[in-house]
């Protein structure tokens, strides 16, 4: 067994491939377990990805969504399932940060899950309403210190990663806003829509057609550099935020003990979909960003590492003991 050391323990990476060796895997259809309910953009994105693995690896692989518990049902599953390639689980950072309180869930993703490739990274962007009469976040801000009322900032639940990042900006840049919380992204921009929140941070997928179609007013983007689908909207990093590139991210992961072979042959079919002409024009118009080219296990095992060490010191500031 190799393994990755993370801020939560050692994250194996496959297991050792000698005589557990799987010849001409698959033999039949497998499972991806999506930790959220069919319909929302990382739904449609794992069935892109879906549909394509199913016919470079001969055999139907079929998406389950499974969202009860925010997704943790589903994951504690697919760490119980045998490990053997055929039942795969669609991970983003709030499962590799479940556990890591005493009352948590009855797994540990550093010890019970391998890394299979990464998928794709999901940006964030920060917009406002088109009542805010604002063009730009300098501008927004500069509003909100001028106006006598205090500013709502809308987000998806509590302490979620939107959540949170409205109270770290809130924090930074000394704003008097309100945090509006709702129960999905897209109520939140809804209210946003109708003037009933001034600004809200919300998945680039989900607030891009929004922006499109003018109902709201993109004014940056959290991400290392701007975004293919919206190369106007400036990344958070010009406006002085250097430490909220923090996009979310996808990937694929499966059970402990998973055979190397089986791993190996399942990120190359991932990275082959990834290389499709078709898939990335389809994941980069949606508002995706596509990971390194090479794209390893080992490479999302060392990026989960590193950014578990992140947000575990983000939750510890903000007196968190999860994400959302």
């Amino acid at each position: 067994m190799i393994a990755l050391l993370t801020a939560g323990g050692a994250l194996p990476i496959a297991a050792d491939a000698s005589g557990a060796f799987m010849d001409g895997y698959p033999k039949r259809p497998l499972t991806l377990v999506l930790g959220a309910p069919a319909g929302v953009e990382l739904d449609l994105i794992t069935r892109r990805v879906a549909t394509f693995l199913s016919k470079d690896l001969g055999q139907n692989v079929l998406v389950e969504n499974r969202p009860a518990a925010d997704g943790v049902e589903g994951a504690i599953a697919v760490a119980q399932s045998p490990a053997d390639g055929y039942t795969i689980y669609m991970a983003t950072r709030p499962l590799t940060l479940q556990g890591q309180a005493s009352d948590g869930p009855a797994f540990k993703f550093s010890e019970d899950f391998v890394p299979v490739v990464m998928v794709a990274r999901i940006p964030y962007v920060i917009v406002s309403g088109m009542h805010v009469w604002a063009s730009s976040l300098q501008d927004t801000y500069a509003l909100m210190f001028t106006r006598r009322r205090i500013f709502t900032c809308a987000s998806r639940g509590g302490w979620s990663t939107t959540h949170l990042l409205c109270e770290m900006l809130k924090e930074n840049g000394k704003l008097s806003w309100d945090h509006a919380p709702y129960d999905t992204e897209i109520s939140a921009l809804d209210d946003v829509t109708r003037g009933g929140a001034d600004v809200a941070i919300a998945s680039l997928p989900t607030a891009l057609p929004y922006i499109r179609s003018e109902k709201i007013r993109g004014l940056a983007v959290f991400a290392r550099s701007r975004v293919p689908a919206i190369p106007t909207l400036p990344g958070i990093d010009e406006h002085g935020y250097v430490d909220y590139q923090i996009p979310d991210w996808c990937g694929l992961v499966a059970p402990a003990g998973t055979p190397a072979n089986v791993i190996a042959r399942l990120n190359q079919s991932v990275n082959a979909a990834l290389a499709d002409e078709d898939v990335r024009k389809d994941l980069l118009r949606l508002g995706y960003m596509l990971p390194n080219a090479s794209n390893t296990p080992e490479e999302l095992g060392k990026f989960v590492t590193e950014d578990v060490a992140k947000w575990q010191k983000i939750l510890k500031e903000q007196q968190v003991t999860a994400l959302e």
